[in-house]
Protein backbone atom coordinates (compact mmCIF):
# COMPACT_ATOMS: atom_id res chain seq x y z
CA UNK A 1 0.00 0.00 0.00
CA UNK A 2 1.90 2.97 -0.85
CA UNK A 3 -0.48 6.20 0.17
CA UNK A 4 0.65 7.00 3.59
CA UNK A 5 -3.13 7.97 4.61
CA UNK A 6 -4.82 4.85 3.91
CA UNK A 7 -1.89 2.91 5.12
CA UNK A 8 -2.21 5.34 8.69
CA UNK A 9 -6.04 4.85 9.06
CA UNK A 10 -6.10 0.69 7.66
CA UNK A 11 -3.20 0.17 10.31
CA UNK A 12 -4.62 2.04 12.66
CA UNK A 13 -8.14 0.62 12.26
CA UNK A 14 -7.02 -3.05 12.68
CA UNK A 15 -5.76 -2.38 15.83
CA UNK A 16 -8.84 -1.20 16.87
CA UNK A 17 -11.34 -2.81 15.55
CA UNK A 18 -10.81 -6.01 17.68
CA UNK A 19 -12.37 -3.47 20.65
CA UNK A 20 -15.16 -2.12 18.88
CA UNK A 21 -16.35 -6.09 17.91
CA UNK A 22 -16.00 -7.15 21.57
CA UNK A 23 -18.34 -3.95 22.58
CA UNK A 24 -20.73 -4.30 19.67
CA UNK A 25 -22.71 -7.78 19.92
CA UNK A 26 -23.81 -7.57 16.46
CA UNK A 27 -20.66 -7.18 15.24
CA UNK A 28 -19.25 -10.22 17.43
CA UNK A 29 -21.31 -12.68 16.28
CA UNK A 30 -19.83 -12.27 12.46
CA UNK A 31 -16.48 -11.20 12.84
CA UNK A 32 -14.94 -14.73 12.57
CA UNK A 33 -16.34 -14.98 9.02
CA UNK A 34 -16.95 -11.46 7.22
CA UNK A 35 -14.78 -9.79 4.98
CA UNK A 36 -13.79 -6.31 5.86
CA UNK A 37 -12.88 -3.34 3.83
CA UNK A 38 -12.03 0.01 4.26
CA UNK A 39 -13.48 2.32 1.73
CA UNK A 40 -14.79 5.77 1.25
CA UNK A 41 -12.54 9.16 0.59
CA UNK A 42 -9.56 7.95 2.93
CA UNK A 43 -8.84 5.45 0.13
CA UNK A 44 -8.66 8.33 -2.09
CA UNK A 45 -5.75 10.30 0.24
CA UNK A 46 -8.46 12.34 1.89
CA UNK A 47 -7.94 13.53 5.80
CA UNK A 48 -9.78 16.51 6.38
CA UNK A 49 -11.64 17.52 9.42
CA UNK A 50 -15.66 16.17 7.82
CA UNK A 51 -13.67 13.12 6.50
CA UNK A 52 -14.55 9.52 7.95
CA UNK A 53 -13.94 6.06 8.27
CA UNK A 54 -16.44 3.73 6.40
CA UNK A 55 -15.59 0.08 6.84
CA UNK A 56 -17.56 -2.70 5.53
CA UNK A 57 -18.49 -5.49 7.32
CA UNK A 58 -19.94 -8.81 5.27
CA UNK A 59 -20.28 -11.87 6.23
CA UNK A 60 -21.38 -15.10 4.07
CA UNK A 61 -24.46 -15.64 5.46
CA UNK A 62 -26.66 -12.07 4.70
CA UNK A 63 -27.70 -10.83 8.15
CA UNK A 64 -29.95 -7.47 8.27
CA UNK A 65 -28.29 -4.15 7.11
CA UNK A 66 -26.71 -2.49 10.27
CA UNK A 67 -25.08 1.00 10.75
CA UNK A 68 -22.53 1.26 13.80
CA UNK A 69 -20.92 4.42 14.79
CA UNK A 70 -17.56 5.06 16.41
CA UNK A 71 -14.27 7.33 16.99
CA UNK A 72 -10.81 6.62 16.28
CA UNK A 73 -8.33 9.22 17.02
CA UNK A 74 -10.91 11.51 17.11
CA UNK A 75 -12.04 10.78 13.31
CA UNK A 76 -15.78 10.05 12.86
CA UNK A 77 -16.05 6.53 11.41
CA UNK A 78 -18.92 3.84 10.74
CA UNK A 79 -19.18 0.00 10.68
CA UNK A 80 -21.74 -0.92 7.81
CA UNK A 81 -22.65 -4.48 7.48
CA UNK A 82 -23.61 -5.56 4.19
CA UNK A 83 -24.96 -8.45 2.00
CA UNK A 84 -22.68 -10.12 0.08
CA UNK A 85 -25.69 -11.06 -2.42
CA UNK A 86 -26.58 -7.41 -2.67
CA UNK A 87 -23.01 -6.54 -3.74
CA UNK A 88 -22.96 -9.36 -5.97
CA UNK A 89 -26.21 -8.01 -7.16
CA UNK A 90 -25.41 -5.01 -7.97
CA UNK A 91 -21.48 -5.12 -9.21
CA UNK A 92 -23.42 -7.25 -11.86
CA UNK A 93 -26.11 -4.56 -12.67
CA UNK A 94 -23.38 -2.35 -13.18
CA UNK A 95 -24.09 -0.26 -9.86
CA UNK A 96 -21.33 2.45 -10.79
CA UNK A 97 -21.13 3.86 -7.52
CA UNK A 98 -20.92 0.68 -5.63
CA UNK A 99 -17.89 -0.65 -8.31
CA UNK A 100 -16.21 3.27 -8.18
CA UNK A 101 -15.74 2.49 -4.09
CA UNK A 102 -15.04 -1.39 -4.91
CA UNK A 103 -12.23 0.42 -6.97
CA UNK A 104 -10.41 1.94 -4.12
CA UNK A 105 -11.50 -0.23 -1.26
CA UNK A 106 -8.81 -2.27 0.73
CA UNK A 107 -9.43 -5.40 2.69
CA UNK A 108 -8.86 -4.98 6.06
CA UNK A 109 -9.45 -8.97 6.69
CA UNK A 110 -10.81 -11.70 4.29
CA UNK A 111 -11.10 -15.02 5.65
CA UNK A 112 -11.93 -16.59 2.87
CA UNK A 113 -11.28 -14.82 0.30
CA UNK A 114 -14.31 -13.06 -1.12
CA UNK A 115 -13.42 -9.35 -0.68
CA UNK A 116 -10.30 -9.77 -3.01
CA UNK A 117 -12.23 -11.66 -5.92
CA UNK A 118 -15.19 -8.96 -5.30
CA UNK A 119 -12.42 -5.94 -6.20
CA UNK A 120 -10.73 -7.43 -8.68
CA UNK A 121 -13.79 -7.98 -10.32
CA UNK A 122 -14.35 -4.45 -9.79
CA UNK A 123 -11.39 -3.09 -11.54
CA UNK A 124 -11.70 -5.31 -14.77
CA UNK A 125 -12.09 -3.01 -17.86
CA UNK A 126 -15.35 -1.35 -18.48
CA UNK A 127 -17.14 -3.92 -21.34
CA UNK A 128 -17.49 -2.24 -24.31
CA UNK A 129 -21.42 -3.24 -24.24
CA UNK A 130 -21.65 -1.76 -20.97
CA UNK A 131 -19.88 1.50 -22.04
CA UNK A 132 -21.73 2.57 -24.89
CA UNK A 133 -25.45 1.24 -23.43
CA UNK A 134 -24.55 3.22 -20.28
CA UNK A 135 -23.20 6.39 -22.20
CA UNK A 136 -26.67 6.76 -24.71
CA UNK A 137 -28.81 6.34 -21.19
CA UNK A 138 -26.56 9.30 -19.87
CA UNK A 139 -26.23 10.97 -22.91
CA UNK A 140 -29.96 11.06 -24.18
CA UNK A 141 -30.87 11.82 -20.17
CA UNK A 142 -29.05 14.88 -20.36
CA UNK A 143 -30.24 15.92 -23.71
CA UNK A 144 -33.61 15.55 -22.73
CA UNK A 145 -32.67 17.30 -19.43
CA UNK A 146 -31.41 20.35 -21.31
CA UNK A 147 -34.56 20.71 -23.33
CA UNK A 148 -36.49 21.18 -20.19
CA UNK A 149 -35.03 24.13 -19.75
CA UNK A 150 -36.74 26.05 -22.67
CA UNK A 151 -39.88 27.27 -21.35
CA UNK A 152 -38.23 27.76 -17.59
CA UNK A 153 -36.11 30.23 -19.25
CA UNK A 154 -38.51 32.34 -21.27
CA UNK A 155 -40.86 32.52 -17.68
CA UNK A 156 -37.42 33.12 -16.02
CA UNK A 157 -38.52 30.85 -13.63
CA UNK A 158 -34.95 29.82 -11.53
CA UNK A 159 -35.84 27.18 -9.53
CA UNK A 160 -36.99 24.88 -12.70
CA UNK A 161 -33.97 26.37 -14.40
CA UNK A 162 -32.11 25.66 -11.04
CA UNK A 163 -33.80 21.77 -11.45
CA UNK A 164 -33.23 21.19 -15.13
CA UNK A 165 -29.88 22.51 -15.38
CA UNK A 166 -27.69 20.10 -12.13
CA UNK A 167 -29.37 17.27 -13.59
CA UNK A 168 -28.49 18.04 -17.40
CA UNK A 169 -24.60 18.79 -15.52
CA UNK A 170 -24.92 15.66 -13.64
CA UNK A 171 -26.03 13.71 -16.45
CA UNK A 172 -23.21 15.42 -18.73
CA UNK A 173 -20.90 14.18 -16.14
CA UNK A 174 -21.54 10.80 -15.51
CA UNK A 175 -21.73 10.53 -19.78
CA UNK A 176 -18.05 11.97 -19.72
CA UNK A 177 -16.64 9.31 -17.37
CA UNK A 178 -18.83 6.28 -18.88
CA UNK A 179 -17.76 7.45 -22.43
CA UNK A 180 -14.09 7.48 -21.35
CA UNK A 181 -14.70 3.59 -19.31
CA UNK A 182 -14.54 4.54 -15.91
CA UNK A 183 -17.46 4.05 -13.19
CA UNK A 184 -18.94 7.11 -11.62
CA UNK A 185 -19.39 7.77 -7.82
CA UNK A 186 -21.95 9.44 -5.96
CA UNK A 187 -22.66 12.85 -6.74
CA UNK A 188 -20.63 14.46 -3.75
CA UNK A 189 -17.40 12.86 -5.97
CA UNK A 190 -18.36 13.44 -9.38
CA UNK A 191 -17.26 16.49 -10.18
CA UNK A 192 -13.57 15.62 -9.01
CA UNK A 193 -13.64 12.16 -10.32
CA UNK A 194 -14.73 13.18 -13.71
CA UNK A 195 -11.99 16.05 -13.80
CA UNK A 196 -9.01 12.96 -13.88
CA UNK A 197 -10.32 11.38 -16.68
CA UNK A 198 -9.77 12.77 -20.52
CA UNK A 199 -13.56 13.52 -21.45
CA UNK A 200 -13.90 15.10 -18.33
CA UNK A 201 -11.22 17.35 -18.31
CA UNK A 202 -12.58 18.90 -21.69
CA UNK A 203 -16.31 18.80 -19.20
CA UNK A 204 -15.20 20.28 -16.30
CA UNK A 205 -14.01 23.36 -16.86
CA UNK A 206 -17.30 24.22 -18.62
CA UNK A 207 -18.90 22.80 -15.11
CA UNK A 208 -17.14 25.46 -13.54
CA UNK A 209 -18.06 27.88 -15.82
CA UNK A 210 -21.41 27.43 -15.34
CA UNK A 211 -20.91 27.72 -11.34
CA UNK A 212 -19.18 31.57 -12.20
CA UNK A 213 -22.28 32.58 -14.09
CA UNK A 214 -24.51 31.23 -11.49
CA UNK A 215 -22.90 33.44 -8.89
CA UNK A 216 -23.51 36.18 -11.25
CA UNK A 217 -26.69 35.99 -11.08
CA UNK A 218 -27.47 34.28 -14.47
CA UNK A 219 -30.00 31.83 -12.82
CA UNK A 220 -32.43 34.71 -13.25
CA UNK A 221 -31.87 36.18 -16.82
CA UNK A 222 -34.62 35.92 -18.91
CA UNK A 223 -35.17 34.43 -22.69
CA UNK A 224 -34.91 34.34 -25.12
CA UNK A 225 -33.70 30.56 -24.41
CA UNK A 226 -31.20 30.28 -27.54
CA UNK A 227 -29.12 33.51 -26.17
CA UNK A 228 -29.36 32.81 -22.31
CA UNK A 229 -25.61 32.58 -21.41
CA UNK A 230 -26.16 29.07 -19.56
CA UNK A 231 -28.03 27.47 -22.03
CA UNK A 232 -25.30 28.19 -24.59
CA UNK A 233 -22.73 26.62 -22.12
CA UNK A 234 -24.93 23.50 -21.60
CA UNK A 235 -24.39 23.58 -25.67
CA UNK A 236 -21.13 23.98 -25.15
CA UNK A 237 -20.68 20.46 -23.25
CA UNK A 238 -23.33 18.89 -25.57
CA UNK A 239 -20.59 19.55 -28.66
CA UNK A 240 -18.04 18.56 -26.33
CA UNK A 241 -19.49 14.78 -25.78
CA UNK A 242 -20.58 14.41 -29.24
CA UNK A 243 -16.86 15.49 -30.54
CA UNK A 244 -15.60 12.45 -28.24
CA UNK A 245 -18.10 9.85 -28.83
CA UNK A 246 -17.48 10.38 -32.68
CA UNK A 247 -13.48 10.37 -31.72
CA UNK A 248 -14.13 6.77 -30.02
CA UNK A 249 -15.72 5.01 -32.53
CA UNK A 250 -19.86 6.24 -31.74
CA UNK A 251 -21.55 7.96 -34.04
CA UNK A 252 -25.10 6.91 -33.78
CA UNK A 253 -28.06 8.39 -34.78
CA UNK A 254 -29.14 9.26 -31.18
CA UNK A 255 -26.17 11.48 -30.84
CA UNK A 256 -28.32 14.29 -33.21
CA UNK A 257 -31.72 13.02 -32.79
CA UNK A 258 -32.09 11.97 -29.40
CA UNK A 259 -35.62 12.44 -29.10
CA UNK A 260 -36.39 9.45 -31.96
CA UNK A 261 -34.55 7.06 -29.79
CA UNK A 262 -35.43 7.84 -26.12
CA UNK A 263 -35.89 3.73 -25.92
CA UNK A 264 -31.74 3.92 -26.04
CA UNK A 265 -32.03 4.77 -22.69
CA UNK A 266 -33.19 1.22 -21.78
CA UNK A 267 -30.24 -0.77 -23.26
CA UNK A 268 -28.93 -0.48 -19.68
CA UNK A 269 -30.93 -3.21 -18.55
CA UNK A 270 -30.03 -5.42 -20.90
CA UNK A 271 -26.13 -5.21 -20.37
CA UNK A 272 -24.18 -6.87 -17.27
CA UNK A 273 -20.71 -5.98 -15.58
CA UNK A 274 -19.00 -9.33 -16.54
CA UNK A 275 -20.34 -11.17 -19.97
CA UNK A 276 -19.58 -14.68 -18.61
Amino acid sequence: MSDPIAHHWCSRLRDALPELIRQTPELEVIAASASRMLHGSTTRSVDDAVSDLDVWFLPPKDQPSKFVEFKLDGKAGHVQIESRTGFESRLRRCDFQLIFELRYAIVLADPDGWADRLIARARQPMPAAVREAWFAHHYIEMRSEHRALDNPIERRDAAAILQALTSTVSHALRAAMVLDGVPYPYVKWLAYAAAQTPTGQRVTPLVERIIDGLAAGMLRVGGPEREHPLNLMLRQIRNVLIDAAREAGINAPWLQYWYLHLNERDRIHHVTWETT
